[in-house]
């Protein structure tokens, strides 16, 4: 949260939400980047930085994938919306994906290699959560056990705290959950 001299933001809460319908750019970074000093401090400067951040989360991500796919051999390409939302109130800082983890993208490419391109880009998406909202000096507080900033480090507790997890693949996605049991 933003504060002032005497502890007051100028606003109760803020979410902010980036849709991307085509590749974040450095161009499209640059162009919000240089919109920052346009808000006055308060609640227009919080939509804007938890918007900002929100972007940064997708841009992040598309840079991860430019980098899977030279690696992997694989060309992806941006076919679905992605929606990543930033809320900041009294309590918490939090960002979260509002679609679903192949951020909206297609993918082409030989069916191993493509599988492999999903599941590393899946994968990143826990530790640029933690990324993004680190680098604000904030941390994500909506995990299970409130005691690490993203869901995969939160599965690799919970595995080594001996709960069980439930791995399968569905769609060319492996999926990893924490399998809950009741005593």
């Amino acid at each position: 949260m933003i504060a002032t001299l005497n502890g007051d933001a100028g606003y109760e809460g803020v979410r902010s939400f980036a849709i991307a319908t085509t590749k974040i750019t450095n161009n499209v970074v640059q162009y919000w980047l240089d919109r920052q000093s346009l808000y006055a401090p308060g609640a227009m400067k919080a939509a804007y930085g938890t918007f900002f951040t929100a972007l940064m989360m997708i841009y992040c991500h598309n840079i991860m994938a430019d980098s899977a796919a030279s690696e992997l051999n694989v060309t992806w390409s941006q076919t679905h919306p992605i929606v990543v939302s930033v809320g900041d109130d009294a309590y918490q800082t939090y960002l979260t994906l509002e679609c679903d983890h192949s951020m909206g993208m297609t993918v082409m490419g030989s069916l191993k290699n493509t599988i492999l391109f999903n599941y590393s880009c899946y994968s990143i998406i826990s530790p640029l959560e933690y990324a993004v909202m680190d680098n604000l000096g904030e941390s994500q507080f909506s995990t299970t056990n409130s005691s690490f900033n993203s869901v995969l480090m939160d599965l690799v507790y919970d595995y080594f705290n001996n709960m069980s997890l439930e791995g399968f693949i569905q769609n060319g996605y492996l999926k990893i959950k924490t399998k809950l049991t009741w005593i």
